[in-house]
């Protein structure tokens, strides 16, 4: 299958346009024109992820391997020992993050992975759920659904009417909760963005980026198993 085409369908399933303007979603590595005979899964890429690709193969990743200026390719270091290695094994890249979280990835984690029901959108990133649960019971399910052995939290309300869930580092998003819900559900919190919140009476629960973001394969495979590829 030829990687333009592969790209098209892609679209379809995620559009590039949704990406944020400082994200780098598509073809990072490759010729659109180029056959591709297998597509490799993957959150990030690395040197085992591209050791156990085959030749004339495409990986497609949520995380983009290039981001921002990228002034030069020294082979040395990171990404340009990454770069080098895919070229000359001939693997083309595909990235699908911002535009994949807002289109797929954040309703997936919250319906399919919490089994709650998304009731509400703000922001593309941010979606809204009604559980109706007091607060011990919400972050045990929460656990127990991402498989997480601790938790990390500003505090926790004795009851839940709504929470708000974005994968990855979403706590820069916290002000437009403010009032709507009683917990927001994300990662990377740093310290500051804590203090924040519980000043204004919103708990942040801190589910760490990648087991935010692990569901990756999960969420995309069921779109890519129709089609004529390995």
């Amino acid at each position: 299958m030829k990687i333009v085409e592969i790209l098209d369908r892609l679209d379809k399933i995620a559009p590039f346009e949704l990406q944020e303007k400082w994200d780098n979603s598509g073809l990072l590595i490759g010729s659109r024109d180029r056959d591709v005979d297998t597509i490799v899964l993957s959150l990030d890429v690395d040197e085992h992820v591209i050791s156990n690709t085959p030749s004339n193969s495409l990986i497609i990743t949520h995380h983009p391997l290039i981001f921002g200026k990228l002034s030069s390719i020294d082979f040395r270091r990171y990404p340009g020992n990454l770069i080098e290695k895919m070229i000359k094994r001939d693997i083309q890249l595909i990235s699908l993050h911002t535009n994949f979280d807002k289109a797929v990835l954040n309703r997936y984690v919250l319906e399919e992975v919490l089994g709650w029901r998304v009731q509400e959108e703000l922001e593309e990133f941010i979606l809204i759920s009604e559980v109706q649960k007091s607060g011990d019971e919400v972050f045990q399910h929460i656990r127990e659904k991402l498989g997480l052995k601790s938790l990390k939290y500003t505090e926790k309300p004795d009851f839940i009417n709504r929470i708000a869930l974005t994968t990855g580092a979403g706590a820069s998003l916290k002000n437009s909760l403010i009032g709507k819900v009683e917990l927001f559900i994300t990662g990377d919190i740093k310290y500051h963005e804590a203090f924040e919140a519980k000043s204004v009476g919103l708990a942040l629960l801190d589910i760490g980026h990648f087991e935010s973001e692990k569901f990756f394969i999960d969420a995309i495979y069921p779109y890519l198993k129709e089609w004529d590829i390995e």
